[in-house]
């Protein structure tokens, strides 16, 4: 563990999930003492951060063994500053998908399963996604989990009753004619699919309609075969997650503030969700330039 602003080497930890393993997955929660890693031999381990008389440890917990059906990506939810009050922000929710079915556990204040759910029939070598962004819906702001495996995504929107209890009710469908290998909301609206040909697609997630769609297939993304594969530690995974490795891209795409970062062999390219402004405002320019060019 670093500290970025410093570049002081905090912690080694060495005993944070089983030797012989490779990480697929290290995420923090919203808490900064604690992060959720997820290993090649498909369990899931809970790292609690402390300092003690100023020495840092770190305490490993199994969360979820690879033995009952192997997890490859894993979800904490997250909440911006303007949500961190939201009553469900209290349990710190966590999504796994195994490669059978998804789970969402709650590590506060004590560890729960709230939910399980089936994928039912797929091909085996299409790759679980999870995303979760928060969502207005009947005049109340509330989480939705997006998943998907193959071509078919499933929306779920997560509330808390006056009980305490947590109740997850399924959204609308988005049923597709191609694969995903990741998914990304850019905004509680519009979602960002890249399909297995590295297509991107803009979709709007209420009426289904495709906004936009955009070949990125000169980013040369960078896949996450080698780790699910584990081949630095001498390739002891099963057959069933080194098959998902092969489209696996976890590590590769990431988004921030409306943007979405995609990592390539040479370059890191960036897209934006253009508003309507911008769009009259590039349009404008283009005719401008056109006249200019028609008069001279």
């Amino acid at each position: 563990m670093w500290d970025l602003a410093s570049g002081k080497l905090l912690r080694s930890i060495t005993d944070a999930h089983p030797p012989g393993t490779a990480i697929l997955h290290i995420k923090f929660t919203d808490d900064p003492t604690l992060a959720i890693c997820n290993d090649s031999g498909g369990s899931v381990f809970e790292l609690s951060f402390k300092r003690v008389m100023g020495v840092r440890t770190c305490e490993s917990r199994c969360l979820f063994s690879g033995s009952k059906g192997e997890v490859c990506c894993i979800e904490p939810l997250h909440a911006k500053t303007e949500l961190r009050d939201h009553p469900i922000t209290q349990y710190s929710l966590l999504a796994m998908a195994s490669l059978t079915k998804i789970l969402v556990i709650g590590l506060k204040p004590s560890l729960k399963v709230w939910m399980t759910f089936p994928y039912g029939r797929m091909d085996p070598s299409s790759v679980p996604l999870l995303a979760w962004h928060f969502v207005a819906v009947q005049n109340s702001v509330n989480p939705m989990l997006a998943f998907c495996r193959g071509d078919v995504v499933h929306f779920l929107l997560v509330k808390r009753d006056d009980s305490g209890a947590i109740h997850v009710t399924k959204q609308k469908q988005l049923h597709l004619h191609y694969d995903l290998i990741n998914f990304t909301w850019i905004n509680s609206r519009t979602v960002v699919l890249l399909d297995s040909v590295e297509k991107l697609h803009v979709i709007d997630r209420q009426t289904q309609e495709e906004l936009e769609t955009i070949e990125i297939s000169e980013v040369q993304l960078v896949y996450n075969s080698s780790h699910f594969k584990s081949l630095a530690t001498g390739g002891n995974v099963s057959q069933a997650l080194a098959l998902v490795g092969e489209k696996a891209c976890y590590q590769s795409i990431s988004s921030c503030g409306g943007q979405i970062f995609y990592l390539g062999t040479k370059s890191v390219h960036v897209t934006t969700l253009r508003n309507w402004r911008e769009v009259s405002q590039e349009w404008r320019n283009d005719v401008f330039i056109k006249l200019c060019e028609l008069f001279k």
